[in-house]
């Protein structure tokens, strides 16, 4: 056996890589085991992706804590000399495992997925329709702004009709889905014979909040919204799907909610089932976390959007704004929603969430230090704090929730949102701290598992019980025995046939993606973690409506706000090509 195969041996064996990583090593060496650089990096590669990285570059295989030691007496040179000569690499012009392009590594597949996404998105932007003075007037008549400022909802909706691609980025309070509504209003009154509609989301959870949040008029054409994987048909947990290029979706227009969630490996089974005939509306948050697999996709395409927009657009909207005269087809597909409409400019949480998106970590600190803004808050991590904050936050309410007819609504009044899930400031000790409280609290049995009030996440999705990823169920003693009831159900579910699910008392900043809460707390820690982000704060606070508490250090706050998440692809630089 070969000595590098040798060492990523030893260091499987003490969890320091996976398996996954082992492996492809191991294939690569046994393609071709005359040079180990390639080895080396291929498996750097693979590690990459599985944190979410589309592609690497040499910079980054020598940082990586693993597979940098093993590059650390060779030089750069010879490293981009070795990739060049070997048969393991190829341009994507060939079958090889992986691909260079410039000075970025691929794994094959990926490298053929964001090619494939960046062609299909340059080519999709350049269509433009004429827009009649008719459906003009209509769209005005659809918003009532006497405001001197541009109002950017209106513009979205104008492209949406003269755009065959439209992506609408916005924080939360922007008016996302109210522009989602003027959308269906202005596509169904512009094709009065008839138009199909299809409306999608991530997870079950966005879907459902998109419904409730959308107050659709029951059109026709209109159809419910479902998960992505929904909507293309997916076959079980194969990837692959029912509509595809030989298959395409049967709408007019497809609408996605919560883009921000979608990873390249949905991207590409979505813009492969869209038609030449089909418009793609994607709406999210470009400065959310990203997908939990590979790429920032959203990010990425929305990254040098401007609101400027080409001659021929400004001709059709004259109220959309300065003339980009080197405008990019991409850039007249995309809007980005400005104001926002739930907080005022002297808003706390409005101030904390742009001071977080600009990376100032002293803006952000004294924010939540100030007494100016009672809706912000800051507390060092102690056992003091978490004892305090359970009884807030999950022993007081649940008296409420669990007592009124509403429970979900109730419940979605107050959330422990953490950034770990182990450790003592982790979703695993604090779910079982508040169940344990409210126990106490309320003389519920230990024993007891399923109570009246207890609320669960939902972890995955369940065809058969019509429960999604994501949802949260409350039970309820019947006279039948404990049954779950979920949002916007009627059917209670008997808990004996719910499976996936965890305690839904603190939940990770990830898993509240999509959901809103009036009081929300934050969880980070005393000690700094190479997972804290501006991302991942800048999401746990767009949560909330009326207040906002970060429990964690200035030193771990502070080194979050600064720290930003940048997931390599070259998708940013092809679709863009600045």
């Amino acid at each position: 056996m070969s000595d590098i195969i040798s060492r990523l041996n030893k260091l499987r064996e003490k969890d320091e890589i996976s398996i996954q990583e082992i492996e492809f090593a191991r294939f690569l060496y046994e393609l071709d085991g005359s040079d180990i650089i390639p080895v080396v990096v291929g498996a750097s590669c693979l590690s990459a992706h599985l944190n979410g990285h589309i592609c690497v570059d040499i910079e980054y295989c020598y940082s990586h804590k693993i597979y940098g030691a093993l590059l650390k007496d060779i030089t750069k040179e010879a490293v981009f000399d070795s990739l060049l000569s070997s048969k393991l690499i190829g341009n994507g012009t060939e079958l090889t495992p992986l691909v260079m392009e410039e000075d970025r590594i691929y794994l094959h597949k990926f490298w053929k997925y964001e090619q494939e996404l960046a062609e299909w998105l340059i080519s999709k932007s350049k269509e433009t329709y004429p827009l009649t003075k008719e459906v003009k007037n209509h769209v005005g008549n659809l918003f009532l702004n006497d405001e001197d400022s541009l109002d950017w909802q209106k513009i979205a909706v104008y492209l949406s009709l003269i755009k065959d691609l439209v992506i609408i980025s916005g924080g939360p309070g922007t008016g996302k889905t109210f522009t989602i509504q003027k959308i269906i209003d202005a596509l169904t009154y512009s094709n009065p014979e008839g138009y199909s509609i299809a409306l999608a989301a991530p997870t079950g959870k966005a879907a459902q909040r998109l419904s409730e949040s959308l107050e659709l008029e029951k059109h026709e054409y209109t159809e419910d919204p479902v998960t992505i994987h929904k909507l293309l048909g997916a076959k079980g947990e194969s990837g692959q799907f029912l509509y595809g290029e030989k298959n395409p979706l049967p709408f007019d227009t497809v609408i996605i909610d919560e883009a921000s969630m979608l990873d390249i490996t949905l991207w590409i089974g979505l813009i492969r089932s869209i038609s030449k005939q089909t418009r793609l509306i994607l709406l999210g948050d470009k400065n959310q976390l990203a997908s939990v697999e590979a790429g920032s996709i959203l990010g990425d395409i929305c990254f040098h959007a401007t609101n400027n927009f080409s001659r021929s657009i400004i001709n059709q909207v004259d109220e959309a704004g300065s003339i980009e005269e080197k405008n990019s087809s991409i850039n007249d597909s995309i809007v980005l929603l400005e104001k926002n409409y739930r907080f005022d400019e002297t808003s706390g949480i409005q101030l904390l969430s742009e001071a977080i998106n600009r990376g100032d970590s002293d803006q952000v600190l004294t924010l939540l230090t100030s007494e100016d803004y009672p809706e912000l808050s800051m507390s060092k991590p102690s056992n003091e704090i978490v004892e305090n904050l359970l009884n807030t936050f999950a022993v007081e309410p649940f008296k409420n929730y669990s007592s009124s007819e509403d429970k979900i609504s109730f419940f979605n009044e107050y959330q422990i949102l953490c950034a770990l899930r182990r450790g003592p400031f982790g979703v695993d000790i604090l779910t079982s701290g508040s169940e344990k409280e409210i126990k106490r609290a309320y003389s519920i049995p230990d024993s007891k598992l399923w109570y009246h009030g207890r609320a669960v996440l939902m972890t995955k999705n369940n065809r058969v019980l019509k429960v999604n990823n994501g949802e949260t169920g409350i039970c309820v003693e019947t006279e039948y025995g404990p049954k779950l009831q979920f949002e916007g159900r009627n059917q209670l579910v008997d808990v004996s046939r719910v499976q996936h699910y965890q305690p839904a008392f603190a939940i990770t900043i990830h898993k509240s993606q999509g959901s809103e809460y009036d009081h929300v707390a934050i969880i980070l820690s005393n000690t700094k973690n190479r997972i804290f982000s501006r991302q991942l704060l800048y999401t746990a606070v767009t949560r909330a409506r009326k207040s906002v508490l970060v429990i964690g250090s200035t030193s771990v706050i502070s080194s979050a706000v600064q720290h930003s998440v940048v997931r390599r692809s070259g998708l940013r630089d092809k679709i863009w090509k600045l």
